[in-house]
C-alpha cells in the first residue's frame, strides 16, 4: 500500500494522527476517480481532518474529482451538514457550485433524502429550490425519484406547487420518476398537488409504462384506479403497459392487468406482449400469456416474425421448446374447431332441407275444406231427393275431378339456404384466436432488434427497438 492510499484511508477514518504523519503524501493523494483526501474526510464528516487538510495542508475546497464533484457535493450527498456549513460559511465555495452534470449540493441532498441538509441549504444557504441541472432536473425530481417524501413536501412548499410539473429534457416529470421507481407515497402526494399522470416523456412513455416496466404493481394499480391512466395506454411505439411488463418478466403485473381487461392488443410493429416476452426470454410470462390469456402463438408481426421465431432467434432455448409445443397444440385445436364448424353447418343445412320438403308435401296433399257458410237449412238427403238423376251424375263427375291430383306441377323444393337462412347459421368462434387491432399503424424497420425495453440510466428508462 502506498502512502497516498494510506492518506485516503486515514482521512476516511478520521485518523488525524496518521494523516499528519503522511503530510507530504496527503496533498497528492487521490483515488481512481480523482477524489482527494478532503473528499474522503467530507463524506464521513471528519471535521478535524477537513479543517486540517484545508487550513494546514492547503487543499482547496474547490478541488474536484473527475465527475466535477467538490467536497461540498460529497458532504451534501452524505448529509454531513457540519461540513456543508463549514464549506459555505467561509465563502470558499458557492452554494450553486455545480458538478459535471450540473448538479448542485441541493440536488444531491434531495436525491439521497438528507432532510436537514436540504432544509438548511434552502433556508440558510440561500439555495434555489427550483434550480435546474444540465438536463433541467430540479431537486423535486431527485426527491421524487429517491422516494423521499418529507424532502419532497418541503421542496414543493418552498418552490411553489407549479414545480410538480417541471419537465426535464427527456420529458420526465417528478410524478413520472416516482412511478418509474415505485415510490407510491410520493406518487400519491404529487397527484394530490395536481401532478399530471398523463404527461409523457419524450419517447412517448407515460408514468404507467415506467411503473409496469419495473414491476411496481402498486403504482400501476394506483394510476389506473385513480383515473390517471387507462389499461391500454400506449407510448409512441404503440406499446401498452402489458408489453413493458411482459418484456421484463413481471407476471404479477400481467395477471392484474389481464383481470382488468384485454391485454392482447399489438403495437405498431404488430407485436403482442407475447412477442416481447418471447424476444426477451421471459418464460413465465410466455406461459401465462399462452395458457391464461390465450394469445395466438402463431400470430406474426409486421416483419413476419412469430413469438416462436423471436425466441429462437435470440437463443432462448427453453422458451423456443415450449412455443413449439404450444404452436402445434394450437394448430390442432384450430383444425378441430374448423371441422366442428363445418359439421354444424352441414347438419343445419340438412335440417332446413328436411323441414322445407315436409312443408311442401303437406301443402300439396291438403283436402279442400267444406263450406259451412251456407244459410240454406236443407239437409244433404233432402237435397238429393229433390235433384234429378242427371244432376246427381253431374255432381259426382265434378267431385271426382276435384279429388284428382294436379298434373304437371309435381313437388317444388325451396332453395337450400337463402339470404335470410344464411344469417341464422351460427359460426363457432375460434377461442384461441384474438382479433388484431385494425388501427395498428405500420412502422418502418429500424434495422435493430425488436422491442427491447432497455433500462436506461437514471432517471428515465426508455424503450428502444433493436431488431437486426
Amino acid at each position: 500500500m502506498t502512502d497516498a492510499e494510506r492518506a485516503l484511508i486515514a482521512a476516511k477514518d478520521g485518523d488525524l494522527q496518521a494523516l499528519r504523519s503522511l503530510r507530504r503524501s496527503a496533498p497528492l493523494a487521490a483515488d481512481g476517480f480523482g477524489a482527494t483526501a478532503l473528499h474522503y474526510a467530507s463524506r464521513t464528516g471528519r471535521m478535524d481532518c477537513v479543517k486540517w487538510l484545508v487550513e494546514t495542508v492547503g487543499i482547496s475546497p474547490k478541488v474536484h474529482g473527475r465527475s466535477g464533484a467538490t467536497p461540498l457535493h460529497d458532504a451534501a450527498a452524505q448529509g454531513q451538514l457540519e461540513c456543508v456549513k463549514y464549506f459555505l460559511g467561509n465563502g470558499a465555495v458557492d452554494a450553486e457550485t455545480r458538478d459535471g452534470s450540473g448538479h448542485t449540493a441541493l440536488h444531491l441532498a434531495a436525491r439521497f433524502g438528507r432532510f436537514d441538509t436540504v432544509k438548511w441549504l434552502i433556508e440558510r444557504g440561500n439555495c434555489n429550490p427550483r434550480v435546474k441541472s444540465r438536463n433541467y432536473m430540479t431537486p423535486v425530481h431527485f426527491a421524487a425519484s429517491g422516494g423521499h417524501l418529507t424532502c419532497l413536501e418541503l421542496l414543493v412548499f418552498k418552490a411553489g406547487y407549479s414545480c410538480v410539473n417541471d419537465i426535464a429534457t427527456d420529458g420526465t416529470t417528478p410524478l413520472y420518476l416516482a412511478s418509474q421507481d415505485g415510490n407510491l407515497d410520493c406518487l400519491k402526494y404529487l397527484h394530490s398537488v395536481d401532478g399530471k399522470g398523463d404527461a409523457s416523456a419524450r419517447d412517448g412513455m407515460l408514468p404507467i409504462h415506467g411503473a409496469a416496466q419495473n414491476g411496481h404493481l402498486d403504482c400501476v394499480g394506483y394510476l389506473i384506479e385513480s383515473g390517471q391512466a387507462s389499461l391500454n395506454e400506449r407510448d409512441a411505439t404503440g406499446a401498452t403497459p402489458a408489453h413493458y411488463a411482459a418484456a421484463q418478466g413481471h407476471v404479477t403485473v400481467l395477471k392484474w392487468l389481464n383481470a382488468k381487461g384485454d391485454i392482447s392488443s399489438a403495437d405498431v410493429l404488430g407485436g403482442t406482449p407475447l412477442h416481447d416476452a418471447a424476444e426477451q426470454g421471459q418464460f413465465e410470462c410466455i406461459r401465462y400469456l399462452v395458457e391464461n390469456v390465450e394469445l395466438d402463438v402463431q400470430q406474426k408481426d409486421k416483419e413476419g416474425l412469430s413469438p416462436l421465431a423471436l425466441a429462437d432467434k435470440n437463443g432462448h432455448r427453453k422458451c423456443t421448446d415450449y412455443l413449439k409445443i404450444a404452436t402445434s397444440k394450437q394448430a390442432k385445436a384450430q383444425k378441430k374447431q374448423m371441422e366442428t364448424k363445418n359439421q354444424h353447418v352441414g347438419r343445419d343445412s340438412n335440417i332446413k332441407l328436411s323441414l322445407a320438403t315436409t312443408a311442401t308435401v303437406q301443402s300439396s296433399t291438403t283436402q279442400p275444406k267444406t263450406d259451412f257458410t251456407s244459410t240454406t237449412p236443407t239437409t244433404k238427403a233432402s237435397s238429393a231427393m229433390r235433384e234429378t238423376p242427371q244432376q246427381i251424375s253431374k255432381h259426382q263427375s265434378t267431385s271426382d275431378k276435384k279429388r284428382e291430383p294436379a298434373r304437371g306441377k309435381g313437388i317444388s323444393l325451396p332453395l337450400l339456404v337463402n339470404a335470410q337462412d344464411s344469417n341464422e347459421i351460427t359460426e363457432l368462434p375460434l377461442r384461441n384466436i384474438k382479433p388484431v387491432d385494425s388501427n395498428v399503424l405500420c412502422a418502418q424497420s429500424t434495422g435493430k432488434p425488436l422491442r427491447e425495453r432497455q433500462l436506461l440510466p437514471l432517471p428515465h428508462l426508455g424503450r428502444s427497438f433493436l431488431r437486426p
